[in-house]
């Protein structure tokens, strides 16, 4: 299908080849819209990509087949340093729907680090934290959450109650203390220091369950 790209607010169909894009706003193909948030540059392929599926599976046949693919991915460069980059994919969206939601878009980064990389969507109050190492940050549910080893987070908020989603993606079993600035009740919340803060201690299993989510639930 079409392969569409923004730049500076004007708009173009690009052809069937392979292209290296100078700081894109944004890409759109199959009603997938992806969205520069930093400048950079990217390469597109759009156009036949030739191959054999003998080359990943020797019980295939050797055949050459070829299909028209759509790539898309941001040069890094080479031996990149001290470098950053980040982009929202934005899927069922018709092209004409693009430019408005990058206007107001729901998804905002909170920390892009080594240590911490953390985005919160406002619409559904969600935020994902994905610590590197122990830590801690300030989301705009007017929460501090931290952590004492390495761990993927996610918190959802509603009215009736805050769920807490924690796991391990080394896929090992862990012990996560997650400390969180509000007074909680629920599975395992014990306030500290006072009615401000609570600690929840998550068991992350190990075996054929290792890397599985521990979801917990509060008021």
């Amino acid at each position: 299908g079409d392969v569409l790209v923004a730049k500076d607010d004007r708009v173009r169909k690009l052809n069937s080849e392979t292209h290296l894009l100078d700081n894109p706003d944004w890409l759109w193909h199959d009603e997938v819209g992806y969205v520069l948030l930093g400048p950079g540059p990217v390469r597109l392929h759009n156009g036949p990509q030739r191959g054999s599926w003998w080359e990943i599976n020797h019980e295939y046949a050797r055949d050459t087949v070829s299909r028209d693919v759509f790539m898309a991915w941001i040069d890094h460069g080479t031996r990149p340093q001290n470098t950053t980059y980040s982009y929202l994919v934005v899927p069922g969206i018709a092209v004409d729907n693009l430019a408005p939601y990058v206007g107001r878009s729901p998804v905002k980064i909170l920390r892009n680090a080594p240590s911490l990389q953390a985005v919160w969507h406002e619409r559904l109050r969600i935020a994902g934290l994905a610590f590197y190492e122990p830590g801690e940050v300030e989301i705009p549910l007017g929460l501090t959450v931290a952590v004492d080893v390495p761990c993927l987070v996610l918190l959802k908020e509603s009215p009736e109650k805050l769920l807490i989603s924690v796991s391990n993606p080394r896929n090992e079993q862990a012990t996560v203390q997650l400390d969180v600035s509000r007074s909680l009740a629920g599975d395992g919340a014990d306030v500290r220091n006072g009615p401000g803060r609570s600690r929840i201690t998550f068991e992350l299993p190990g075996g054929m369950e290792a890397g599985k989510s521990v979801t917990k639930a509060y008021r």
